[in-house]
């Protein structure tokens, strides 16, 4: 209050002068009209001003008696050193001086900050933006009875720690709904056979389809066919030829080696027949992730346990392992003994004539990812004087070849239009023919007019060839995935890396046959019933397989 008192004497119309103007305390020589009020001595404005001071003076009693509260806030006021003619402003338009009188300049922001002015202090972050502080007025307990002391309070961004596939693929299907609902209902395992052999198929060919799904989708659709074929088991059941085939060649698809090669394993126990379909499935699968001893393990498993003769698709995901690991000799070497193979007569006829020109598909892909545009083409140009298939494939990797290129003088775009071109007529009726990557490739290169020109020729529609795929919601699962990794490192036993890291295929089924493995019971002395360890029931509490309970006397 003493401080609002003195700012009003600073100002240019002091209380002295209101009552003089009002003609309550005539001074000794007459005062001039203020220029900034102009009052008159009407006996309205007399009146008027006489308001405004009692006004005034019961304000600066109340802040007297109302004590530390707003003597707190009268100092932030004060520490805030605003400058005095704007105090005076805000007196004038409190005694209701009109605005019109005032200076242009009234009302105005300072021009320079005060050092000592909390309110108005900013934070500089890390990335160089200017950030304001969110000031919020502390309780009186909190700030020792005081007002005055604000503080800031900021909310941390805390990432969502739920995880989910994109694209909802992790939704039961109606096909999986209606099978559990008929098993709660009743019906045995052995009636409905048929569906679980049409549930394993399902997810099996949807993990095939790369042009339509991610590579995170597709695993998760073979791990649930998995799954299924596992339930399967544990039924009593066995997954029928076709279903079996269809999961070693979604494994493959997918890179999963581990379920490729548990799968085959189950099935020579079981007594089935295998032959070269079923192991190169297994050399692809060790191949798409990159292992490359794994495949040429199983090569020489086909040739002296199974009898067969490799074929150009055994040798090629030989290749696509010695690709993956970037060791382009071991890739020629490979090629270079399906050649000597072929001259000896001891390569296998292909199951797929497609598949002749196969391994050399891989080792051209392999160039044109790098823009090698001259050895990617001779290598095609040799599948072409072999007289072997023309597949899409084939002219994929030579459009690829030609789009990999820079721009510059290296770049031919008569030969990425002649590619695009012969790939739009090679397309399938049903089915889609690349990915939207590669069709943004395309159109940056060709341009939009001609891109859409050549469309138009052939009769062709961009939902017939590609697909938009989530690739920026695959992109932030990954994030998720790896930092819920890291947070849990510490709390657990393992380093966080489980998350990422494939199960083993016989820890899932060891965990199910023990939950649905019947328990034994054992009776004691007592009359207690304890369960058999020796029946999987390993992960009972210590206190419940006690045969004596000698704490509480019973034996």
């Amino acid at each position: 209050a003493g401080d609002t008192r003195q700012s009003t004497r600073e100002a240019c119309l002091t209380s002295r002068c209101v009552r003089a103007h009002a003609g309550m305390d005539a001074p000794a020589a007459p005062l001039a009209p203020c220029r900034r009020h102009r009052l008159s001595s009407s006996p309205a404005l007399t009146r008027g001003a006489l308001v405004a001071v009692a006004v005034v003076a019961a304000a600066a009693s109340s802040a007297a008696f109302m004590g530390c509260a707003f003597a707190g806030v009268a100092q932030q006021r004060a520490r805030s050193s605003l400058p005095a003619v704007q105090t005076q402003r805000s007196l004038q338009v409190a005694r209701g001086i009109g605005r019109e009188n005032l200076p242009a300049d009234f009302g105005e922001k300072p021009k320079e900050k005060p050092k000592e002015a909390l309110v108005y202090n900013e934070k500089e972050p890390k990335n160089g933006k200017q950030v304001p502080y969110k000031w919020t007025p502390t309780s009186l307990s909190r700030r020792g009875g005081s007002l005055g002391t604000v503080r800031q309070e900021r909310k941390e961004e805390r990432p969502s720690q739920e995880v989910t596939l994109p694209g909802a693929v992790s939704r039961q299907t109606v096909r999986e709904v209606q099978l559990k609902t008929a098993l709660r209902k009743g019906m045995t395992a052995e009636e409905l056979e048929e569906e679980f052999n049409k549930l394993v198929q399902v997810f099996a060919q949807r993990s095939r389809q790369e042009l339509k799904w991610l590579s995170v989708q597709r695993r998760e659709f073979i791990r649930r066919s998995k799954r299924w074929a596992t339930e399967m088991l544990i039924a009593n059941l066995e997954p029928s030829p076709a279903s079996l085939r269809l999961l070693l060649l979604g494994c493959a698809a997918v890179g999963d080696d581990s379920g490729a090669a548990w799968w085959f394993e189950w099935a020579l126990s079981a007594g089935r027949q295998l032959g070269r379909l079923e192991y190169n499935a297994v050399i692809t699968a060790h191949g798409g992730d990159g292992r490359v001893q794994g495949a040429k393990d199983w090569l020489d498993r086909m040739k002296e346990e199974g009898g067969l003769e490799p074929d150009p698709r055994s040798y090629a995901g030989v290749i696509a392992a010695y690709e993956q690991v970037g060791n382009r000799v071991g890739m020629l070497q490979t090629l270079s003994q399906l050649q000597e193979a072929e001259a000896d007569g001891t390569l296998g006829k292909p199951i797929d004539p497609g598949d002749a020109s196969l391994p050399y598909v891989v080792l051209a892909r392999s160039y044109a990812k790098v823009g090698d545009v001259n050895r990617a083409i001779a290598v095609l140009k040799y599948v072409k004087q072999k007289e072997l298939p023309i597949t899409k494939e084939v002219l994929r990797v030579r459009l690829e070849a030609h789009l990999r290129v820079p721009r510059g003088p290296r770049r031919n775009p008569e030969e990425i239009q002649r590619g695009f071109e012969d790939l739009i007529q090679a397309r399938p009726k049903n089915g889609l023919l690349y990915t939207d990557k590669f069709d943004m490739l395309c159109r940056n290169s060709l341009g939009q007019k001609r891109y859409q020109g050549i469309l138009k020729k052939y009769n062709a529609k961009t939902e017939d060839l590609f697909v938009r795929l989530p690739s920026s919601a695959a992109l932030v699962w990954r994030q998720k995935l790896i930092r819920m990794g890291l947070k849990s490192r510490g709390k657990t036993s393992t380093s966080g890396l489980g998350s990422l890291i494939r199960q083993k295929e016989t820890k899932y089924l060891s965990w199910r046959k023990g939950q649905t493995s019947a328990i034994t019971p054992g009776f004691t002395k007592s009359g207690l019933i304890i369960p058999d360890r020796s029946q999987g029931m390993k992960e009972l509490p210590e206190w419940i397989t006690l045969p004596k309970a000698d704490r509480m006397g019973v034996r």
